[in-house]
Order: C-alpha cells, then sequence, then structure tokens
C-alpha cells in the first residue's frame, strides 16, 4: 500500500516542478522580447546642440563659461533693446 502514496508525492512534486520551469521560461521569454525592442530602439542622438554651456559649483556660482554670456537679469533683461519709436523710424526713412 506504500506504493501508491509514493507514486502520488512523485507525482505533485512533478507537476510542482513544472510549473516552476513554466514560470521561468515565460520570465526568460519576456526578458528575451524586452532585449530584441530594445535592441531595435533608436539610439541617442550624436549631436548636442546648445547656445551655452554653463558649470557651476556647489553652492551655484559659475565656475565654467562657454559660448553665449548667462543673460543679465532684470527688467531691462525681459525687455531687450527698447523698440524704436514711430517718429524715429519715420525721420529714418525706415517706416
Amino acid at each position: 500500500m506504500s506504493r501508491p502514496v509514493d507514486t502520488e508525492l512523485r507525482i505533485a512534486r512533478l507537476e510542482r516542478s513544472l510549473a516552476r520551469h513554466r514560470a521561468g521560461l515565460a520570465v526568460i521569454g519576456l526578458v528575451a522580447i524586452g532585449v530584441v525592442v530594445a535592441g531595435f530602439a533608436p539610439g541617442t542622438p550624436n549631436v548636442i546642440e546648445a547656445q551655452a554651456i554653463r558649470i557651476v559649483d556647489a553652492a551655484g556660482k559659475p565656475r565654467i563659461l562657454i559660448g553665449a554670456p548667462p543673460r543679465p537679469r532684470g527688467a531691462s533683461a525681459r525687455m531687450g533693446r527698447p523698440p524704436r519709436s514711430w517718429c524715429s523710424m519715420t525721420r529714418a526713412g525706415i517706416a
């Protein structure tokens, strides 16, 4: 009578082992699909475009400035150059 019990235990162990193998194979399949998709994704561009590069230290002070100078701060910086008046443009023959 001990033989049928041993067989049932062995079958139960085999079924659990099969379930673990199937789960592992599914994970491996998902990882493989992810690697293939990542392989076809567009790469990073080889060009960096910037008007200026400013490297600052931990205190926030600029240490290296490359390119265009930093913008001035304040109301005049937001406005830029004052626009020409209509009168001066008329006198200059622009308008």
